[in-house]
């Protein structure tokens, strides 16, 4: 999804507040990343977000803005890397699971007709899932 400057604008506060999905999230960074005068505003934001947050109350209060906004553009990546990491081994495993599903619902039914080996299958399966839910 590619995002106007006027869209990336918008998002530059649920940006900074953590309140941003993780596509819109994707989209506004790539936008960012291309767009000075959308960084600029980015940037701005931040430090007076930040300023105002810390500036009283945090005796370690730093005016590196512009390191720390970096540090969270470079956490947000890596938070969207880890969801389509997520994703992936989700889907992995749902496909895993239908295939064993098949391949209990057709051993049951086939019993008789399966080489010692999946028979051995069949067994150590089942016994796993009598030995999970009992």
């Amino acid at each position: 999804m590619k995002l106007s400057c006027r869209e990336a604008q918008h998002l530059i506060s649920p940006y900074l507040t953590d309140e941003i999905s993780n596509r819109d999230c994707s989209a506004f960074l790539s936008h960012v990343e291309d767009c000075p005068k959308c960084m600029h505003e980015l940037e701005t934001s931040f430090m007076i977000t930040y300023a105002l947050k810390h500036m009283d109350t945090d005796d370690n209060f730093t005016f590196d803005i512009k390191g720390l906004l970096q540090e969270k553009i470079r956490k947000s990546k890596l938070r969207l890397q880890m969801s389509q990491f997520t994703a992936i081994v989700v889907w992995i495993l749902i496909v895993l699971m239908g295939i064993a599903i098949v391949f209990i619902v057709f051993s049951l039914f086939f019993r008789d007709s399966l080489p010692d080996f999946g028979k051995e299958l069949l067994e150590i399966i089942l016994s796993a899932i009598d030995r999970t839910i009992g």
